[in-house]
Order: structure tokens, then sequence, then C-alpha cells
């Protein structure tokens, strides 16, 4: 059946995104000291400024939502963490990607 996408291929995304928000978002937020109540401008969420704690809710609370459908909120969580997952998930993404973030 061309064209069904199977659970497999919303569970690998999932994980992507998961290491993507990781390395993307949170580890910035560590990095600069960014606290949860910081305004941030994100205008495909919403108009005007937003807090983090907005934006995380929307992108990594929904991100976690999925997970929970997918029946893989452990695996997600482990990547948000930092975990093993994390390190494995990212020898195996292509540099491009790595390095993109």
């Amino acid at each position: 059946m061309t064209g069904i996408v199977t659970y497999s291929e919303f569970t690998e995304d999932a994980l992507v995104l998961a290491y993507i928000a990781r390395k993307g978002v949170l580890d910035r937020m560590e990095q600069y000291n960014w606290t949860m109540d910081a305004k941030i401008i994100v205008p495909t969420i919403e108009r005007g400024r937003i807090t983090l704690t907005y934006a995380f809710a929307q992108t990594v609370g929904k991100l976690h939502m999925i997970a929970s459908q997918l029946e893989h909120t452990e695996m997600v969580e482990a990547i948000i963490d930092k975990g093993d997952a994390y390190y494995q998930l990212e020898r195996n993404l292509p540099e491009q990607i790595t390095k993109s973030l």
C-alpha cells in the first residue's frame, strides 16, 4: 500500500523531533541561562511575544502527547533528558542535521 505512513515512520519522526528540541532549544536555553518566563517571538505559534513556557508547551508538550500515543514516551523522554537514547540517535543521524542545529 503506497502512501500509507506506518507507526514506525511516525516514531522515527518523533524521536528526531525530540533530538531537535533537546539540542536546538533546551541546550540553548541552558547555554544562555534563559528562564521559562523569558519572552520570545515565534510567528508560527502566535503573533507577538510569548513566554518560553508557552512555546515549550506548544512544541515539546505536543511531542510528549504524540509519543504517548505511539507508546514511546520513555524513548522521547530519554532523548530530551540527554540519556543514552540521545547519543545513540545522534550517532545515527546524518551529519547535516546534527551540524545545522
